[in-house]
């Protein structure tokens, strides 16, 4: 029986539960779930395998760069000249809500190619569509 549910779920292109649910009929204790237990674990599986997806292909579909920039990897160094206090105001997603833009000035090199990504990076994860011309 448990087979042909795994079966359905992978037909009805439900993987992520269609392994959660095999994972957790493999473990001793699976007849003494509650049959809520056993729901919320494998819907919480689909939907954070969903949401993953959804974010890695939104971030495919920018065209960044480098698609592994991240605000929280930026560099602080006082040489530097970041103004941490901006970039931490920039990660709220704010200025996209309000329709503002944001431009980047500075020397060859200082890292502006980077932080674009880690704000097209951080849109993508918080929902946004995103499109990198850089």
């Amino acid at each position: 029986m448990m087979d042909s549910l795994i079966k359905q779920l992978q037909e009805m292109r439900l993987p992520a539960m269609a392994a959660e649910l095999e994972v957790l009929s493999e473990q001793k204790d699976f007849s003494k779930q509650k049959p809520e237990e056993i729901l919320d674990k494998i819907i919480t599986a689909e939907y954070y395998a969903e949401k993953n997806n959804t974010i890695k292909r939104r971030i495919k579909q920018a065209h960044l760069t480098d698609s592994t920039a991240r605000l929280e990897n930026i560099n602080y160094d006082p040489k530097r000249k970041i103004n941490q206090r901006l970039i931490n105001q920039l990660s709220s997603n704010d200025y996209i809500a309000n329709n503002r833009n944001v431009i980047m000035l500075g020397a060859t090199g200082c890292g502006k190619t980077f932080l674009g990504n880690a704000l097209g990076v951080n849109a993508c994860e918080s929902g946004y569509r995103v499109l990198f011309n850089g």
